[in-house]
C-alpha cells in the first residue's frame, strides 16, 4: 500500500516536471541531437555525451522566455525523476591520509543526456526538436552590428533589420574575438575552434564542435555569448 502510494507520488511529480515549458525545452533539444547524431538503443544504456551545459542552457533560453532560474530548476526536476543525467560520472577522490575513507561517484556536470526513461516522455511529448525561437533580426554594414533584445560591445545598437547569414555571423565574430581577447594564444585557439564549427556546418559534428568552441572561449562568453547564441540559431537552420 505505502509503495503504491509512493510509486502514484513519483508519477505524479514526473507529470508535473513534463509540463513546465523549461523542462520540454531541455528534453527537446537533447532529443534533436540526440537524433541528429544518429544514436541508438545502445547509446541510451550507457552514459553517451550530450550537449555540454553552456550550449543546452543557449539552446533552451535564447528567446528570454525562459529564464536562468527556470532553466536550472527545470535541470535539477529532470534529473531526480531519472529523465535526464550530466556526466562523466567520476570517483570522489578522498584526501591524502584521510582516516574516513568516502566512496561514492558525483557528475563532472560536462554534459547533459537522455536516459531511456527520458527519451520516452520526450518522444511521448512529441518533442522532436527545440521550439522554434523568434532569431534576432541582424544586420551588419559599416562595421555596426545591429541586433535584439541583446548587444554584445561597445558597437552594438539594438535595432531589429534583416536577417544576417551565417557566414556574416562568423565574419563578425572573428572581428569580436580580434578585439576583446588580447592575448595572442588565447586567440589563435578559439579562431582554430571557429574554423572548425564553421566547417562543420551540416555534419553530425557540428554540436560537438560548437560545445569545445564554448568551452575555450570561457570567461569572454559574456562578451561573445548573444553571438554565439546567434550562430547556434542560424546552424540549427532557425
Amino acid at each position: 500500500m505505502i509503495e503504491e502510494e509512493i510509486l502514484r507520488g513519483t508519477a505524479s511529480k514526473k507529470s508535473i516536471t513534463l509540463e513546465e515549458p523549461a523542462a520540454q525545452r531541455i528534453l527537446s533539444a537533447l532529443l534533436r541531437e540526440f537524433r541528429e547524431k544518429g544514436f541508438g538503443t545502445e547509446e541510451l544504456r550507457d552514459e553517451y555525451q550530450g550537449l555540454s551545459p553552456a550550449v543546452l542552457k543557449s539552446t533552451c533560453c535564447a528567446d528570454g522566455k525562459i529564464s536562468d532560474v527556470d532553466f536550472e530548476l527545470a535541470m535539477n526536476d529532470l534529473d531526480a525523476d531519472d529523465l535526464v543525467k550530466t556526466g562523466p560520472t567520476a570517483l570522489y577522490d578522498n584526501p591524502p591520509n584521510s582516516s574516513v575513507l568516502v566512496v561514492a561517484f558525483y557528475s563532472k556536470n560536462e554534459y547533459s543526456y537522455l536516459t531511456e526513461e527520458g527519451y520516452k516522455a520526450a518522444t511521448t511529448l512529441a518533442v522532436t526538436r527545440p521550439p522554434r525561437i523568434p532569431v534576432p533580426s541582424v544586420h551588419i554594414s559599416g562595421g555596426t552590428f545591429h541586433q535584439s533584445p541583446i548587444g554584445v560591445g561597445t558597437k552594438i545598437s539594438q535595432t531589429v533589420n534583416i536577417s544576417a547569414s551565417s557566414d556574416e555571423l562568423f565574419s563578425r565574430l572573428r572581428e569580436e574575438i580580434q578585439e576583446h581577447v588580447g592575448d595572442d594564444k588565447k586567440r589563435s585557439e578559439i579562431m582554430v575552434h571557429l574554423d572548425a564549427l564553421e566547417n562543420a556546418q551540416g555534419q553530425p559534428s557540428m554540436f560537438e564542435r560548437y560545445t569545445q568552441l564554448v568551452g575555450v572561449v570561457g570567461d569572454h562568453v559574456t562578451v561573445f555569448g548573444p553571438l554565439l547564441t546567434l550562430v547556434l540559431q542560424k546552424l540549427m537552420g532557425h
